[in-house]
């Protein structure tokens, strides 16, 4: 009877520790700085044109982790252009959308960006 006992205790503590061994919970593997600090600035962006002249520029805020994540805010910008050479009037309106985004790379050791700048201009020429 009392071997009986052992064994039962044996197998309820074996079958407690396989439990507990499988119960663990792995980290996960967070992610290493591929930069040793953190950056912001801006992007600006100029658009220019000739008849009717137009000159628009806007600028949006980006910041950088140590991840090499970066973050753009948007902005826009609208405007109105009129213009008459004697022959010819023609007047632009229109809004320009600047939605960057981009990415960190490392290129032969050299810390790099590519950013897209993602611009939508949304335009209406009248000519007369």
């Amino acid at each position: 009877m009392k071997l009986h006992k052992f064994i039962f205790h044996l197998v309820l503590l074996l079958l407690l520790i396989l439990l507990i061994s499988c119960s663990k919970k792995e980290n996960p593997v967070e992610p290493k700085p591929v930069l040793n600090h953190e950056y912001a600035g801006f992007l600006r962006l100029r658009v220019t044109g000739e008849f009717p002249i137009v000159d628009i520029t806007t600028q949006v805020n980006v910041t950088v982790n140590k991840f090499g994540e970066m973050n753009f805010s948007t902005s826009t910008v609208s405007y109105d252009a009129d213009e008459h050479n004697g022959e010819t009037r023609i007047r632009r309106t229109g809004t320009l959308v600047l939605r960057p985004n981009g990415h960190h790379f490392n290129d032969n050791g050299l810390d790099k960006f590519a950013v897209d700048e993602n611009t939508t201009i949304n335009e209406t020429m009248t000519i007369w």
